[in-house]
């Protein structure tokens, strides 16, 4: 990558530094987005930053050079120290047309709507629509990868995969997260996590995020959230992460984050000491899955509203392992005429087995619960 020389007595300034755009989202052809190449969202980006200033407001259009003029500050890469702006930068690639577009979300420019202050900063979103319908996201922070920032390669890295439900207005439903820590590039340990969810683990991330691949209202989103931390630092990060998710009922991790994990997993006996790397960790939580013969339970968040009118039902039922709830056969009956297959359902709903999907879906059970 280059940028193109500008005429002579006139300065061009570049804005992206293709060795940190390279490092940070250059693996994005290697299984997760492989539609689009990162060589055309360079050039794309680079022409686009270069002409915000023409195309909107001085106080966006000059979002840009601000972020330039912050990487040349003194910072504190340690506490991944960004500057405070509140927008987004949004790409959007659609595969089967080829088209390509980029806008500029000015939170700061709506009050009462952003997020707060010890949270704000200006990323980067890139949206790309398969040909399935299916929507990936792929979200880091736009400063990093701009000249200036500093060496992204240095330091832990803490990244959130999300699998988002979208109703048929195409507004958000809901969300659920799985939070993670690598020593290594996000996206190296996001093929990973790929390669484990298309070999069946049955971590609760993996399962979801199978069930779901395919289907044209579900978004699946990846962010890079902070760099260049500390073990302390990016530890600590991940256990308040994962305590704020699993608090919420969004949590897609098997034990809690950060030290608090590596604590849980030598009480369950699964380590035989606390501190342990990385590695060692994700080979531990994979071990626990396998004593403890855990089988994973996916979110059916997309299907909410099938379960309002089970509370009469769940008292008659209460107790009963053996049984499906309203909701359950409810989903089995949607998920069924979505055309997704009985044991891609199981994982779904949390069915027992193949057999009790196939029973509910060919009429043989659960007659009495009628869909609305």
């Amino acid at each position: 990558m280059h940028t193109t020389e500008a005429p002579a007595g006139k300065t061009r300034v570049q804005y992206l530094d293709p060795r940190a755009v390279d490092h940070l989202i250059g693996n994005l052809r290697e299984g997760h987005i492989g539609s689009l190449a990162v060589t055309l969202l360079y050039f794309q980006l680079e022409a686009f930053l270069k002409n915000a200033h023409r195309r909107y407001s001085p106080e966006v259009g000059g979002i840009p050079d601000r972020l330039l003029v912050h990487n040349r500050q003194r910072r504190n890469l340690e506490t991944c120290e960004m500057a405070q702006i509140d927008a987004d930068l949004v790409f959007r690639y659609d595969v089967a047309t080829k088209r390509t577009d980029a806008e500029w979300k000015a939170y700061f420019a709506n009050p009462g709507f952003g997020r707060p202050k010890e949270a704000q900063r200006v990323v980067l979103h890139i949206v790309v629509k398969e040909t399935t319908g299916l929507t990936h996201v792929i979200s880091v922070p736009l400063q990093v990868l701009m000249i200036g920032y500093g060496d992204v390669s240095t330091g832990y890295q803490g990244y959130a995969h999300s699998i988002v439900f979208l109703g048929d207005d195409g507004q958000v439903l809901n969300e659920v997260f799985y939070i993670g820590v690598t020593s290594r590039n996000w996206l190296v340990r996001m093929r990973e996590h790929l390669a484990e969810m298309r070999g069946g683990s049955n971590k609760r991330f993996h399962a979801a995020w199978r069930a779901y691949t395919g289907n044209a209202q579900v978004m699946l989103s990846s962010e890079l959230v902070v760099l260049n931390h500390t073990y302390e630092g990016v530890m600590a990060w991940e256990e308040e992460q994962v305590d704020a998710q699993m608090a919420a009922g969004k949590s897609l991790n098997m034990i809690p984050g950060g030290f608090k994990g590596l604590k849980f997993l030598h009480e369950h006996r699964v380590t035989d000491k606390v501190e342990i790397s990385l590695e060692e960790r994700d080979r531990a939580i994979s071990e626990y899955v396998r004593r403890k013969g855990v089988r994973p339970t996916v979110p059916n968040l997309f299907l909410a509203e099938l379960w309002r009118d089970d509370e009469f039902y769940l008292k008659v039922l209460a107790g009963r392992s053996d049984v499906l709830t309203p909701g359950q056969v409810l989903a089995i009956r949607d998920l069924s005429a979505r055309h997704h297959p009985p044991q891609q359902i199981v994982e779904m709903v949390g069915a027992r087995n193949v057999g009790q999907v196939e029973r509910v879906i060919e009429g043989k059970t659960y007659q009495r619960i009628k869909s609305s």
